[in-house]
């Protein structure tokens, strides 16, 4: 088992001044629909996605660890409360809370996608991505791809 690395007074300063913010509320929100969404897009339950998401092997942990032990200073700027305030603001904007539901349910899947061995190469998804835009770029000027 790896003992993770991080300064705990530190971590709940942040946690805290996140709450007061309000920012922990809104982020637990989209968190949960982006769960919710990623359930449903996949056909699972939420007992699947859990189980899936705790799979993380020790080579993840180790990962998470070092990017913990490294984060002393990114958290005392994260703790900012003003910046807080303005994160919470923004995610009182519908696109902003859409954006960040689009990027979670997008992180989620391609994690299990990973998991599964299923995550297509580089090139295939940037090719997939562009023909994605493209697609849509024409149907919104009314042409068919």
């Amino acid at each position: 088992m790896v003992d993770l690395a991080f300064d705990p007074q530190l971590m709940f300063g942040v946690m805290e001044k996140a709450y007061r913010t309000g920012l922990l509320d809104k982020g637990n929100a989209l968190l949960g629909e982006a769960l919710g969404q990623v359930i449903e897009r996949n056909g699972i339950n939420m007992e699947d996605l859990i189980n899936r998401m705790d799979m993380a092997e020790e080579e993840t942990v180790r990962k998470l660890d070092g990017m913990l032990s490294r984060s002393t200073l990114p958290l005392k700027l994260a703790g900012n409360e003003r910046m807080m305030r303005a994160a919470s603001r923004m995610l009182d904007a519908a696109p902003v809370r859409r954006a960040a539901v689009k990027g979670m349910v997008l992180f989620l899947e391609r994690t299990m996608a990973k998991q599964d061995g299923t995550l297509p190469l580089l090139k295939e998804q940037i090719r997939d991505f562009a023909a994605e835009k493209r697609d849509r770029l024409m149907s919104a000027v009314g042409r068919s791809a």
